[in-house]
């Protein structure tokens, strides 16, 4: 069974958990003038998003798991 959250991709999902994310990690940066959670943010970001739509996709086999991996 396939999990179906705004999209066939889960691009929506993406979209929110983005930015989310960026919208969170903006705010502490600005209010504590700290720009180093710039890269913080990017890295988590993508780990966070590609680990959502792995375990969205309920990928069984290992070529498909490669294959997903090096789209992104």
């Amino acid at each position: 069974m396939v999990v179906h959250i705004l999209d066939d991709r889960h691009l929506g999902i993406c979209v929110i958990i983005t930015v989310t994310m960026q919208v969170i990690f903006f705010s502490i940066a600005a209010t504590f003038q700290f720009d180093k959670l710039t890269d913080l943010a990017g890295g988590l970001n993508f780990i966070v998003v590609a680990l959502v739509t792995f375990f969205l996709s309920q990928v069984s086999c290992l070529r498909s798991i490669s294959f997903c991996w090096v789209l992104y």
